[in-house]
């Protein structure tokens, strides 16, 4: 090989390196191979390889124990009313029973902690009242699961939703690594109750970084940051409901797991800077319990703050 046809080489090499991973189109990268250079297949075992292996290095990041997560979801209307109906609450109810006259007992709300707070000051006996709503906090001031209990706020193995990042029949597990970002990405209601779940991370895991600065290149050349510039790029994009959409995303995801991976770092689609980490699906789901725990949820009301950026008519570009 000539010295102009190695460095026309190198610089194509990203380019591929990109269709490769997105498309999965090996069949093609190898004609295409074939069709510029008469070795080609060597030239793709050896070279594609070598970039993999470099970008394996490279992107490699270990997640390590005691390191935590977060997840969020979404309370429904009809699932509203559970978020006080929890053993804390009963037994808030039942120390306000032992202590109050039965006539002032008649007024006390069953399920409603607002209209509780509302009436406690009316009580003839507020001094009672106000003991035992101190015990009741001091008891219960560990309370781990105020939101969507463990199991309900892990993976969801009955859903055949499609993912940005799994397709219909994968159940990876979506985390950030903030509470603002783990709320963001569930497109919540203003105002709308999210239960966000604290993961506690209990077993090292090997995650490809799609959010590093990585060049294959010196960076002097066209094509030396595309290949993973470009992947962050289409793993932070919105989807507006079309299904179509996560296909090449989904793609990069199902290539890294085959790498040996156990998971994706990648930019936030909904967070300004925000960024995620997807947990793939083990083939053994007792696995779950031993590379992860989920240790508490806290109920959080979401605020949508909009910041509108006016984008220029194209005849002003």
């Amino acid at each position: 090989m000539t010295n102009n046809e190695e460095k026309n080489l190198e610089q194509i090499l990203p380019i591929f390196l990109l269709f490769y991973l997105v498309q999965d189109i090996q069949k093609k990268t190898t004609d295409a191979w074939n069709s510029l250079y008469n070795n080609g297949n060597k030239i793709k075992n050896n070279a594609i390889t070598s970039l993999i292996d470099k970008s394996k290095q490279e992107c490699q990041v270990l997640i390590e124990p005691n390191q935590k997560f977060y997840r969020a979801r979404a309370y429904k209307n009809s699932e509203i009313k559970t978020l006080y109906n929890k053993p804390i609450w009963n037994n808030l109810l039942n120390d306000f029973k032992n202590n109050i006259t039965e006539i002032e007992i008649l007024k006390i709300p069953t399920n409603d902690i607002e209209e509780l707070c509302d009436y406690i000051p009316f009580l003839k006996n507020f001094d009672t009242s106000k003991s035992i709503i101190n015990n009741w906090i001091k008891r219960n001031i560990h309370e781990k699961f105020w939101g969507f209990n463990a199991q309900e706020s892990g993976r969801n193995y009955n859903s055949k939703k499609k993912g940005r990042l799994n397709r219909a029949n994968e159940h990876h597990l979506y985390l950030a690594y903030d509470i603002d970002t783990a709320i963001a990405e569930v497109r919540p209601i203003n105002k709308q109750y999210i239960s966000v779940a604290t993961i506690n991370i209990k077993k090292e895991l090997k995650v490809f970084d799609l959010t590093k600065d990585f060049s294959i290149g010196d960076g002097t050349k066209d094509g030396d940051y595309i290949a993973f510039g470009h992947l962050a790029y289409l793993c932070s994009l919105p989807n507006f409901n079309d299904s179509e959409y996560y296909k090449p995303t989904q793609k990069i995801s199902s290539y890294i797991k085959k790498l040996g991976f156990d998971g994706i770092i990648y930019p936030s689609a909904l967070k300004e800077n925000g960024k995620n980490l997807l947990i793939y699906e083990f083939d053994n789901p007792n696995l779950d319990n031993e590379y992860f725990e989920i240790i508490s949820t806290d109920v959080y009301t979401a605020s949508n703050e909009i910041k509108a950026v006016k984008e220029l008519p194209f005849s002003k570009i």
